[in-house]
């Protein structure tokens, strides 16, 4: 289950690098500034666009569907547990 896991959280974060390349490149001069402009360019891209982007629409289930696995991967019982 781990390694569905695994396996799914690095597709998403490959889906969010791409979908993120050079839309925000900039010279920031604090970590707080770089974050409150992601969160921006997050919000603008996902959330306040019509129609839904094509990588949005790939990257939503994805995302559901790692939550879940993570969720089964993490609560599992041990293997090694001889109760």
């Amino acid at each position: 289950k781990m390694d569905k896991f695994g396996g799914f959280l690095l597709i998403n974060i490959i889906l969010i690098m791409l979908s993120f390349y050079n839309g925000h490149m900039n010279y920031y001069p604090n970590y707080f500034m770089m974050l409150s402009r992601w969160i921006s360019v997050a919000w603008t891209r996902y959330v306040w666009r019509w129609p839904l982007r094509p990588m949005m629409i790939l990257l939503g289930p994805s995302m559901i569907y790692t939550t879940f696995l993570g969720y089964e991967a993490f609560t599992a019982k041990s293997d090694d547990d001889d109760d």
